[in-house]
């Protein structure tokens, strides 16, 4: 049988995860509720997250606070972490860093996703579906999304059926003409000002 995996993000094409499929395995992250997962992921140091909240991070600041509601919602569901990060988790499982570096021909792991899509093709995945994963916009979004696009491309080359649900801006292009090199060629107003 097929094994199937679908990641999921906070982006509006999550509406078209496979929820009530149980052939799909279910990965998401602690602080993002879904109505079934299998998986959970929280691969940052505590060091970098102590950092983050004495600069002010919104997102890190609410960590007790996720971290607590993850725990009530998801009691059973193994959590995928950093060793750091483990007392936070009813279920903590170690994330196989070293054995991803190595088993990938590019280690480019910049978001969860990353690290999310790397462990899937690593243990073997048959259908792989990204689902609410956009990634638009600035900050960083910039820097972390050509990692999640190089292990989708590593995974087509793999021979992985990738699952993209229509709408999804993951591959969208930036020029009006839907390519660069077409007539006008100019960067579409609206994705710059994302």
């Amino acid at each position: 049988m097929a094994r199937k995996i679908a990641i999921i993000g906070k982006g509006g094409t999550s509406a078209f995860t496979p929820w009530r499929d149980e052939s799909w395995e279910i990965w998401g992250m602690p602080w993002i509720e879904c109505p079934r997962v299998t998986r959970l992921f929280e691969i940052h140091h505590i060091d970098l997250c102590e950092k983050e909240i004495a600069a002010g991070a919104k997102w890190y600041a609410d960590r007790e606070a996720w971290a607590a509601k993850a725990r009530e919602l998801y009691p059973d569901i193994p959590t995928y972490c950093h060793p750091t990060m483990a007392h936070f988790f009813p279920k903590p499982v170690i994330y196989p860093f070293d054995e991803v570096i190595k088993f990938l021909p590019i280690p480019y792991l910049e978001t969860t996703i990353s690290y999310e899509i790397a462990l899937a093709l690593m243990e073997g995945v048959d259908e792989l579906g990204l689902f609410g994963i956009h990634m638009q916009g600035h900050r960083e979004f910039e820097w972390q999304r050509p990692s999640v696009t190089y292990l989708v491309g590593l995974a087509h080359g793999m021979g992985v059926k990738v699952i993209l649900p229509a709408g999804t801006p993951l591959f969208m292009s930036g020029y009006n003409g839907g390519r660069y090199g077409e007539p006008g060629g100019e960067r579409n107003l609206i994705l710059r000002r994302l």
